[in-house]
């Protein structure tokens, strides 16, 4: 240290003509220099030493970016201050070699392409390669940057110097291939443009023509380069076989040249297209091997890239944590080198994440921010992607009519920049919203087009898709057999996809439906296998939402404590995934199985709670279901006028959701009230203006059960002829569903009409058969009542053996689902028949 230094360097900081910066390093204000230079010292002479300084630092930079940024960074100010005043002075190829040293550095460009503007004007004193060099430099920067219509002007600017260079000059072999090769350079530079603009048909166009050129002067990088650009196109549009093959030419050229950013960049995409595909541990280790190679070679713009991919599948792996914990870090590192398009890309995955992870506020946020970033790039794709994922979000909270006004925006964007498979997965988002709205027609008609326009693209995954989705809605409206027909297409085409997460989805629809059919054996096989596939692909989700319908249907079948374990695994496992809405549908159904179990007091509880997670999470069809059971419970409580509220609100919120059929179930459970208070006028008008409604909306389920309750109130008016015909229209109705419960419980009334007109025989043969099915259906319950009036009928006639048989049969049944009221029922006739009994035996004596 200078003597007296210390000393010296305190009077300057207390007179404010030097700071002391953070990294605990002396500067000068920039105004208070320039002041100093000119009055003081010889500035032409001061500059050209600081030139020479910071020329010898530019080249002298680490070959480790990360070590050349903190170096580069400490005097970023003065470089580009001190190159702008050297170019302005004068042309020197030193300030090119400089240029092009700092173009190694994206964080800078914003200040780096002026200087490269600049310095192009003296391209009078530059030769034609060295123009040409840094032209496309500049055009490089600009595209980086976002700003694609003067990107695209400079690259005209090149054709027009060539043209004009070609008109002046004679004709040589030498010269044809600088045309040729400078040609074919502009052609694959605006085809790489073109595509990030979504233009891929003009894109394909300019690249094939580069590539042709390429050929024809045997220059096998820029070959590879176009391959790799044709092959990025394929990727976009879903068409992944044809991108494989051409990404693994272009690696194939890249590897005899020992190119190893090329190398990198196609194991990067490849890894890309099995993420696409659901092969997300293949995806890994391409992924993983790209990011090495892309950190050898110093460039932090793949690497960054990697970790975005890597972080996005798991997301799909419903990693959570390390997801947002690797898009974050490339968010990070994008920012480092001023990638705005990096940053945008990383907060729109970020959304994702919060939005599977039903954080939906968060996820709007980040949505919005990426929205608004992609805007500021003028990048029309990445925006539309966001407001199609906030539509979603929207669809998700039940908000359809946002979601649709969303979704219409975002296909008339996807449109406006040509992009036919976003506009198509608008259309299928649409289909989906009016599904959920339960519109159901107008959701065929646009899925149905989606479907035409995917085959149109060659997109089989998104046919596939929509062709599950009319499977489901044939579902919904108790198309069986169609739905099973379109299922089955859809699992078929997944599987030559190799999209497994899709065939396992078809599979798990497929037992949903054999369970609509109380097919539940072979529903319970499909259920299992699905389970089984999703647990494979590591579809933690898929695996849940098995093991719930297994639950349901163990529910459906009274096996209450199987069901009980189902469903608590399911809730943990959805919870476990941070998934509120899963966990909440668990919780329901839990408060459904209690209330079957007539424990009504742990039902409540559970079913409140259940309403308040659907709530905090904006499920407000959830919400109102739960509304919906409570309603029932205390209808089962003879608590009627709370049930009337809470299914007159239930009823109100359905329409508010313009959820027709949420709405007509509770008219249904609302008219079954009126008919427990015996008033059968406001009864039947109820229940045939919701039978009504099903049918309107094609639920054939919820007709058929209508006309079953109006059958039992004609059985309570003894219009007995009335009641007869109902339930036989009823019964048939669930035949034609394949319904056997529906079937089994009009038998059963059936036969207990037929008991009240003293038709025994017929009664006892009805009785029998419902038995018979419900024991096929595993229904303890439905085989208990049928067991006690076949004991009540044999008692009548005075078969008492007969009788005391079956009533200890139903008694055991009762016992072992729990039934209480029924267990005293059968012990009271028991001991009726024990006392007849032993009479006749005093009579024999």
């Amino acid at each position: 240290m200078l003597p007296g230094a210390t000393m010296q360097v305190l009077m300057l900081k207390k007179s404010c003509l030097i700071y002391e910066a953070g990294d605990e390093t002396l500067k000068i204000l920039t105004p208070i220099g320039e002041y100093i230079l000119q009055s003081f010292l010889g500035t032409e002479h001061l500059e050209n030493q600081v030139w020479r300084f910071y020329e010898s630092l530019v080249d002298n930079l680490p070959q480790d970016s990360r070590q050349g940024d903190i170096q580069l960074g400490l005097h970023a100010g003065n470089i580009f201050k001190i190159v702008e005043i050297q170019i302005k002075r004068s042309f020197e190829i030193s300030h090119m070699n400089v240029l092009q040293k700092l173009y190694d550095y994206p964080q800078y460009y914003s200040s780096l392409e002026p200087l490269v503007e600049k310095y192009l004007r003296w391209k009078s004193q530059m030769n034609l390669s060295d123009q040409t060099e840094l032209m496309f430099l500049q055009e490089n920067i600009l595209t980086f940057m976002g700003e694609y219509g003067k990107a695209i002007g400079i690259i005209h600017c090149v054709e027009q110097l060539y043209k004009h260079q070609e008109a002046l000059t004679t004709s040589s072999i030498s010269m044809n291939n600088t045309i040729e090769q400078t040609q074919a350079q502009c052609y694959q530079r605006l085809g790489n443009i073109l595509s990030s603009q979504s233009n891929y048909t003009q894109s394909q166009q300019k690249l094939q023509q580069a590539k042709d050129l390429f050929e024809n002067i045997r220059d096998m990088r820029g070959v590879a380069q176009c391959l790799q650009s044709l092959a990025n196109i394929c990727r976009m549009l879903s068409q992944y076989e044809d991108a494989k093959i051409l990404y693994q030419q272009a690696k194939e050229h890249f590897d005899e040249m020992g190119d190893r950013l090329g190398t990198a960049q196609c194991l990067q995409y490849l890894g890309d297209i099995c993420r696409a595909l659901n092969q997300y541990e293949d995806a890994k280790v391409m992924l993983q091997q790209a990011k090495e190679k892309f950190e050898e070679i110093g460039a932090r713009l793949g690497t960054a890239q990697c970790l975005k991919e890597l972080g996005a599948i798991c997301q799909m792996l419903f990693q959570y944590k390390s997801a947002k914990v690797m898009l974050q870090q490339a968010k990070e590192q994008f920012e480092g080198i001023r990638s705005r398009i990096g940053v945008a890309q990383c907060l729109q995955l970020l959304g994702k994440t919060c939005q599977m992870q039903n954080q939906y506020e968060n996820a709007k946020v980040l949505f919005q921010q990426a929205k608004e970033q992609f805007e500021g790039l003028h990048d029309g794709l990445g925006a539309a992607q966001c407001l199609r994922s906030l539509g979603q979000i929207s669809q998700m909270l039940n908000k359809y009519k946002d979601a649709k006004i969303m979704f219409q925006q975002a296909k008339e964007q996807f449109e406006g920049i040509g992009y036919k498979h976003g506009a198509a997965q608008c259309l299928q988002d649409l289909g989906t919203t009016s599904k959920m709205h339960a519109q159901y027609q107008n959701a065929k008609v646009m899925l149905q087009e989606a479907k035409e326009q995917f085959e149109g693209l060659h997109d089989r995954l998104g046919a596939a898709q929509c062709l599950q989705s009319l499977g489901e809605i044939s579902q919904m409206l108790n198309q069986y057999e169609n739905a099973k027909i379109m299922l089955q297409q859809a699992k078929e085409q997944f599987e030559e996809l190799g999209n497994k997460q899709g065939a396992a989805q078809c599979l798990q629809s497929l037992g949903d439906i054999c369970q609509m059919l109380s097919q539940y054996e072979d529903a319970k096989v499909m259920l299992q296998l699905a389970k089984d596939q999703f647990e494979r692909i590591s579809d933690r989700l898929g695996a849940a939402r098995c093991l719930q319908s297994l639950g349901n249907i163990c529910r459906v079948q009274n096996q209450y404590e199987n069901a009980k374990v189902l469903l608590q695994q399911a809730k943990e496992q959805f919870e476990g995934l941070q998934d509120g809405l899963g966990a909440a549908q668990c919780l329901r159904s839990l408060g459904d199985i209690y209330r079957m179990l007539n424990q009504y007091k742990d039902a409540k509880i559970m079913l409140q709670q259940a309403k308040e997670q659907f709530e905090g999470i904006g499920n407000r069809l959830g919400a109102t279901q739960c509304l919906q059971l409570l309603g029932n419970i205390s209808k089962m409580q003879a608590q009627y006028q709370n049930a009337k509220v809470m299914l007159q609100e239930a009823k109100e919120q359905f329409e508010g959701l313009h959820n027709r059929l949420g709405a007509a179930q509770c008219l249904q459970c609302l008219g079954q009230i009126s008919q427990m208070l015996n008033k059968h006028k406001d009864a039947m008008i109820m229940l045939q203006q919701a039978k009504e409604q099903f049918e309107g909306i094609g639920y054939r389920l919820g007709a058929a059960q209508c006309l079953q309750d109006l059958g039992e109130i004609y059985q309570m008016l003894n219009q007995y002829e009335n009641a007869k015909i109902m339930l036989q229209q009823a019964k048939e109705q669930f035949e034609g569903l394949g319904n056997k419960q529906g079937v089994a419980q009009c038998l059963r009334s059936l036969g207990d009409t037929c008991w009240t007109l003293s038709q025994h025989e017929d009664a006892k043969a009805m009785l029998q058969q419902a038995k018979e099915q419900f024991e096929g259906l595993g229904d303890r319950l439905g085989v208990a009542q049928c067991l006690y009036f076949l004991g009540i009928i044999d008692h009548e006639v005075s078969h008492l053996i007969e009788a005391k048989v079956k009533l200890e049969k139903a008694k055991d049944h009762f016992e072992a689902i729990q039934i209480p009221q029924g267990v005293a029922l059968c012990v009271d006739q028991l001991q009726k028949i024990n006392e007849a009994l032993a009479v006749a035996v005093d009579n024999q004596a």
